[in-house]
């Protein structure tokens, strides 16, 4: 069974239209997990997030699924802001008080991924949010396992983003170029991420859950 985690404001809709067509139903191939226990048999687990790094670590401490979270040996999918939350700290600070000082803190994270993420340092001709289609390129430098992803270089996906993971780690399989490079997806061990929104990316995007869920 795979787990939708739903408790960081994310809206599953998208994601469960995705599933559905790749011929995944509630309850019979997935379910909705909103504690650290319900992650427990969990064949596949997908963390959806929208808002801040703030918010949804928030969220997910309250719901006591930060610890549960990392010490999952399963395959492990964070999109967009689910993503994020799997480096060590995200300066996307929205909702946490005091937050408007150019001396505070970032937000603690869940470690998965060294580094911090940090808002896009685009060229001025270029706005924010990072908003739309962009090609991945293959990052050559990743040791890991690329083959089921390979297939994906150079293809299209849908982004919309202002914070982004930082530049030059091991982990990153694919960059977007966006007057910058912006890792796309990655990997470390059994967690994977994801910038774009694979569940809005069209054929491609499925193609991606689909190899994803196929990972064991």
């Amino acid at each position: 069974m795979i787990a939708l985690i739903d408790v960081v404001g994310s809206n599953v809709g998208s994601l469960e239209h995705a599933l559905f067509r790749l011929g995944y139903h509630k309850d019979r191939d997935y379910y909705f997990a909103r504690s650290g226990e319900s992650l427990t048999g969990a064949s596949h687990v997908i963390l959806v997030g929208v808002g801040s790094a703030h918010q949804a670590m928030r969220a997910l401490n309250n719901h006591g699924l930060t610890e549960a979270i990392t010490k999952l040996t399963v395959p492990v999918l964070g999109i967009c802001v689910g993503m994020q939350i799997m480096y060590e700290f995200s300066w996307e600070t929205k909702g946490l008080q005091g937050a408007e000082s150019l001396e505070h803190s970032p937000v603690s994270c869940l470690a998965i991924f060294p580094g911090s993420v940090k808002k896009l340092a685009v060229p001025n001709h270029l706005s924010l949010p990072h908003s739309g289609w962009n090609q991945l390129e293959q990052n050559h430098h990743f040791q890991g396992n690329i083959r089921p992803f390979k297939q994906f270089d150079s293809t299209y996906v849908y982004f919309v983003h202002s914070y982004g993971a930082p530049v030059g780690g091991n982990e990153v399989i694919f960059y977007v170029d966006y007057g910058v490079k912006i890792p796309a997806l990655v990997c470390c061990r059994n967690f994977y991420g994801t910038q774009f929104h694979p569940e809005k990316s069209a054929q491609i995007g499925s193609q991606m859950l689909q190899e994803f869920l196929k990972l064991c």
